[in-house]
């Protein structure tokens, strides 16, 4: 899958510059597991998580850098972090003051369109503070209250080496099925999954460290994006989980 997806970029350049950024995607980091009173750190990097390509934010896509992250914690309040450009990615932090799920994301999309294609870029991660909060297996009924139509959920935990990590995908609540989703390893790794019926995969944990699982998709959709008439919207969603 490696080499595909760097195929696919080369060609995506070759067939027409700008149509090869939808190759790229906006990714959130965090640390699944965080501290009360204690600041909590997000950072969203920008590239092709699969070839290790991470782009300084200096030459981020159109005006990706003034994005914004949000989070919905326990207090079901919506709260926007301060980012600071660090380079190679944005960081912010928030303050976790009650025990609970924090749900951080960012959506946003590109102010230049590609061609007639519209980009909108989506990432969301979850944080689990203090003890005793695991989540039980993502029922549907405690989908965060975030803004974001589609959704990829997956426990707040941290999954040893071997185990097999249920995700699930929904459009408004509901399960996607069979729609592919990439999942990404540190160690280089990748595998494409297909949503069964419920709208869940099965991810194996083969290696310790970060993964980056991302979904995407286009659609026929006509309107105006600052001034710019555009007939197909592509959306990339991502989000992340650590392995021990």
């Amino acid at each position: 899958m490696k080499s595909v997806k760097r195929i696919i970029l080369l060609l995506t350049m070759l067939l027409g510059g700008s149509q090869a950024i939808y190759a790229h995607a906006i990714w959130l980091e965090s640390h699944p597991s965080g501290t009360k009173n204690t600041p909590h750190v997000v950072r969203v990097f920008y590239g092709e998580y699969a070839t290790g390509e991470i782009d300084a934010t200096k030459d981020w896509y159109s005006d990706m850098k003034e994005l914004t992250v949000q989070f919905v914690g326990p207090n079901q309040k919506l709260q926007t972090l301060k980012l600071e450009d660090k380079g190679d990615f944005l960081e912010g932090t928030f303050l976790p003051t009650e025990d609970g799920l924090y749900h951080v994301f960012t959506s946003h999309a590109a102010k230049d369109l590609g061609g007639e294609t519209r980009y909108e870029f989506v990432s969301q991660t979850r944080v689990k503070v203090g003890e005793g909060k695991d989540l039980p297996a993502i029922p549907l009924g405690d989908l965060p209250a975030i803004p974001l139509g589609h959704q990829l959920v997956i426990d707040a935990k941290i999954p040893p080496v071997g185990a097999r990590v249920p995700l699930l995908l929904t459009k408004d609540g509901s399960p996607v099925v069979e729609k592919e989703i990439l999942v990404m390893s540190s160690e280089g790794w990748s595998k494409s999954y297909k949503t069964d019926q419920n709208g869940e995969i099965l991810i194996e944990a083969l290696w310790p460290g970060k993964y980056v699982v991302e979904y995407s998709h286009m659609q026929q959709q006509e309107g105006v994006w600052h001034d710019k008439p555009y007939k197909k919207n592509w959306q990339g969603l991502t989000t992340s989980f650590m392995v021990e």
